[in-house]
């Protein structure tokens, strides 16, 4: 996030006018281990440094380590819970966050971060998580079957446009969640989740698309035969990266690799234990459990046929 003049000037007169010098710097070293204000601002010791160089030289610091998002909504929990059992005031927070969602972002206050606008812009890191930040995310895996025979039985067109109108299906229900394409190649893709119940959210998309390409495939199909794809959710620690081949590496892409190669016939659904643990009754009833080595491993989704 690229912090403006008047940002840096929100902030610098919230933290003046609402905290002394040693408050600050307690917020100072919730980002920076051993932080001493009179080294950055150079004033000697014996000296009493005024609230306003003290700010600056904060959010200074605090911005140049791209710190910033972070550091108001650490005040925004301040204001809202107090901290080592003080109450505090910050002044001008409403008019500080403002500017922020001026600037395109938004508070969300389950996971206590500010995250971009989806009405902006969609990056695939939500505007806030860094190269090599450890996250527990929940990931939908989507895989066209048969993908090379398809390739080389139909016209070039009719793929492109048939592929076309899956991802349009999948871009529109992970948008709806606050969802991230990571990425699409020519026989699928992943999606990320991160915000609310993540694990909820992508057991659902992928449901949702599930069910929407049936509809597809008998009202609105181009090739001659069904589309057949397969889906896997799953859940786990991630250490983020924006280099797909860095990605593909990770243990929660070898284990989404192993469930859809294994345990995910087409058109079905795959879910993981974690994914499964965490669902509410009503969705996690829908899926039948799978056997490895005579214990149940994952759970499947398939759609029912009417007789």
């Amino acid at each position: 996030m690229q912090i403006n003049r008047q940002l840096f000037t929100h902030a610098a007169r919230a933290l003046s006018e609402s905290m002394d010098p040693s408050s600050m710097v307690v917020i100072a070293r919730e980002f920076f281990h051993s932080y001493s204000i009179y080294e950055r601002t150079g004033f000697q010791s014996s000296l009493a440094i005024p609230n306003k160089n003290a700010a600056e030289q904060i959010i200074t610091d605090i911005c140049d380590n791209n710190f910033f998002l972070d550091f108001v909504s650490l005040l925004i929990q301040y204001q809202e819970e107090g901290h080592r059992g003080r109450e505090y005031q910050i002044a001008h927070l409403t008019t500080l966050v403002k500017a922020i969602y001026d600037q395109g972002y938004l508070y969300d206050k389950e996971n206590r971060m500010f995250v971009e606008n989806p009405r902006f812009r969609r990056t695939r890191n939500w505007g806030v998580f860094q190269e090599g930040q450890d996250l527990v995310l929940a990931f939908l895996h989507i895989d066209i079957v048969g993908n090379t025979r398809l390739v080389r039985k139909y016209p070039k067109e009719m793929i492109f446009e048939t592929y076309q109108d899956l991802r349009m299906m999948v871009q529109e229900s992970v948008d709806r969640r606050n969802g991230r394409f990571w990425y699409w190649e020519g026989d699928g893709g992943l999606c990320a989740f991160y915000f609310g119940n993540k694990n909820l959210q992508a057991t659902l998309c992928g449901l949702e698309i599930l069910h929407e390409l049936e509809l597809y495939n008998r009202l609105d199909r181009i090739l001659p035969e069904t589309l057949q794809v397969r889906f896997v959710v799953h859940s786990g620690l991630f250490e983020y990266t924006e280099r797909t081949e860095e990605l593909m590496q990770s243990e929660a892409m070898k284990r989404i690799h192993i469930m859809k190669s294994l345990y995910t016939k087409p058109n079905t659904l795959t879910i993981s234990p974690v994914i499964h643990a965490m669902l509410d009754s009503l969705v996690g009833g829908q899926f039948s459990p799978l056997m490895e080595k005579n214990q149940i491993a994952y759970h499947s989704y398939a759609l029912r046929s009417e007789k």
